[in-house]
């Protein structure tokens, strides 16, 4: 039986989360953290999803009937609604088990929901034999997205599945920045968990009560985003790094932010750093950070016993198919 194995990278945000989901412009990268779903087709429609992380669950026609311990099946359940979607249109009656992995610390803002559900829909996709597209990899992730999330903006899987450095606006085709020099980011574990849906929320209440603010906020956010493309395709390091805190200063104001968050990018900025800002929902998860190669050198020596600090590279590559048996 065809067994097929892919991949696909989480993301950081490098501004824009939020506005995005009213139409703002984003610029997000994809990074060396990636997600891997192994996918085996079987007999007789039962789904089951197994993650390293998580647990197993297993179900029947859509109905839960075994799980390794309780509550796994919940939280698998936005892959499995994935899975059916994608074989009530390419393999009906047929069942499958998968396999995943993440490198990507969970609830951080590191797009691991994301990462999953796109190597799992290509690994799917590739082992049914079907022809596909990198928008219909998207699509499909979108399902697990939306159960996860509180209306998902679609930057998380768009990222995830094309790769590179992009920028993005709801409902437009994205578009790749073209990088003259890779560079690199600090990506710093505030240690607290969030829940984007909750965040999402929380500006939904903001946005209400101060429309016209907020409307001004997204203009700003807009034109930062337009000086970050430039910033990074004319490899202005420095520049990016101002636009970044102010970025985060902007999320601050919109109520995303959070005490452990705001130390961190107080205490990178302090040691010298050219920015920092959160990145994804906020209220926790992570920050990240430009710096010179002392500066990066001096943060992680100084505060790894404090914090998970990742040196990640961009640009990298998207989606990829790592094996195929069978």
């Amino acid at each position: 039986m065809r067994e097929v194995t892919w991949s696909s990278p989480g993301k950081v945000i490098i501004c824009g989360e939020h506005f995005v989901v009213y139409g703002g412009l984003a610029v997000a990268a994809a990074i060396n953290m990636r997600a891997y779903a192994t996918v085996k087709l079987r007999e007789g429609g039962t789904v089951r999803i197994g993650s390293r992380q998580l647990g197993t669950a297993e179900w029947q026609n859509g109905r839960l009937v075994k799980e390794s311990a309780k509550g796994v099946g919940e939280r698998l359940e936005a892959y499995r609604k994935m899975v059916d979607a994608v074989l009530e249109q390419h393999g009906r009656g047929k069942g499958v088990s998968i396999s995943l992995d993440s490198q990507i610390p969970r609830a951080s803002g590191l797009g691991s929901s994301a990462a999953i559900a796109v190597a799992t829909a290509s690994a799917l996709l590739d082992a049914l034999g079907v022809e596909f597209t990198t928008d219909d990899v998207i699509n499909y992730a979108l399902v697990a997205e939306s159960e996860i999330h509180y209306r998902p903006s679609g930057i998380d899987p768009t990222v995830s599945a094309i790769g590179g450095i992009i920028t993005f606006r709801r409902g437009a085709k994205p578009s790749r920045i073209g990088v003259q020099k890779g560079f690199e980011l600090l990506v710093i574990e505030s240690g607290r968990q969030r829940r984007t849906g909750m965040m999402v929320r929380r500006v939904a209440q903001f946005r209400e009560l101060h429309i016209n603010l907020f409307d001004k906020l997204m203009e700003v956010s807009d034109m930062i985003a337009g000086e970050v493309e430039l910033a990074i395709h004319n490899n202005r390091i420095e520049r990016l790094g101002s636009l970044m805190t102010v970025s985060h200063n902007i999320l601050r104001a919109i109520g995303v932010s959070s005490r452990e968050l705001d130390e961190i990018v107080d205490r990178v900025l302090r040691a010298g750093a050219y920015g920092a800002k959160l990145t994804g929902g906020g209220g926790g998860g992570v920050v990240i950070a430009v710096a010179s190669e002392e500066v990066a050198r001096q943060l992680v020596s100084r505060y790894s016993g404090h914090y998970a600090i990742h040196r990640v590279l961009l640009p990298q590559e998207g989606a990829r198919r790592e094996r195929v048996e069978g």
